[in-house]
């Protein structure tokens, strides 16, 4: 078992995330101040609490950990690689949720708000560029829409595409019986 901060995940979360995000926050500081360079900040690497939403969606409430969380995730990765048949969907990594946070920052202009914005846009670029690197893009939907489009393309293939959900599952309940 790879422990994830020594995995490509890992270096992922710890390097682009709160690495790069911090560098560019303290640029963006530069430009707007201290406090929406916090909210930059802040924003690149919470915007991921969707995954640990979907962590517990999957775990059915059973697993709250942070370590479970991290290993349900990892096994998850290092076991999509090869797999074509692979989707997920991540509430704040949608262009719905783009669309919403842009449409909140133009109506209300407040610079924190900004800085969120500028932190997810930042964010999303990373989760890009890892996912590409590593031969997984494609296996998150960008969208609502596109996720039940192909979600229910899957299934009419006859292929459960929340089977490697719950085999991480059953593997995390293996580690941590």
């Amino acid at each position: 078992m790879t422990f994830w901060f020594k995995s490509s995940l890992g270096n992922h979360v710890l390097r682009d995330h709160a690495g790069m995000g911090g560098i560019c926050a303290l640029v963006f500081a530069y430009f707007m101040g201290p406090l929406p360079a916090i909210a930059f900040w802040l924003t690149t690497l919470l915007v991921d609490v969707d995954h640990y939403l979907q962590f517990l969606v999957y775990g059915r409430l059973r697993h709250w950990s942070l370590p479970k969380f991290l290993n349900f995730h990892l096994y998850l990765f290092e076991n999509v690689r090869g797999n074509d048949k692979f989707l997920t969907v991540h509430v704040f990594h949608t262009v719905e949720f783009f669309t919403f946070a842009t449409a909140a920052c133009v109506l209300l202009d407040a610079p924190l708000l900004w800085g969120c914005l500028a932190g997810l846009l930042t964010h999303l670029v990373t989760d890009f560029w890892h996912l590409k690197r590593y031969g997984i893009y494609g296996r998150r939907a960008n969208s609502y829409i596109e996720y039940f489009r192909r979600f229910n393309s899957l299934k009419n293939a006859g292929i459960d595409a929340d089977a490697p959900f719950r085999d991480s599952i059953k593997n995390l309940e293996s580690l941590y019986p």
